[in-house]
């Protein structure tokens, strides 16, 4: 049996659809988000870690580890900040509803959000990336 990665990404977009926001799949300093699609979600895949220790004959994780990137955009730096935290809440709180993405893993870790700013065309674009690391037995 093999993890399937599209179907993670899938189910991590799906779980966030609810939010009613723009989510991308993709890293977001290669995908060109519209300036319309702000506030938005992008989920990338970051990397693989295969642990068989304390699971027995037969039985190994496979932890995979995701970026959620959090995008706001305003000309006004207090209110792209303000959105930004208020949506980090939403994102990890939805996230950490759905502890298995509706059953695609065993289980999922939200670890640690940074937080970055960038100023483009007099305007702010601020971003929260926090690690999800999924983990599931095989």
């Amino acid at each position: 049996m093999k993890v399937n990665y599209k179907t993670i990404l899938e189910k991590i977009k799906n779980v966030l659809s609810a939010l009613n926001i723009n989510i991308f799949i993709g890293n977001p300093d290669v995908i060109a988000i519209p300036a319309t699609a702000y506030p938005c979600v992008v989920v990338s895949i970051d990397n693989k870690k295969e642990d068989i220790t304390h699971l027995g004959a037969n039985k190994r994780q496979i932890e995979l580890e995701f970026k959620v990137w959090v995008l706001t955009r305003y000309i006004s730096y207090e209110k792209s900040l303000e959105e930004l935290l208020n949506l980090v809440d939403v994102v990890e709180e939805t996230l950490r509803r759905n502890l298995t993405l509706d059953g695609s893993v065993n289980y999922h870790n939200l670890e640690v959000t940074e937080f970055g700013i960038a100023a483009k065309e007099n305007t702010f674009i601020l971003g929260a990336i926090t690690t999800l690391k999924t983990f599931k037995q095989i």
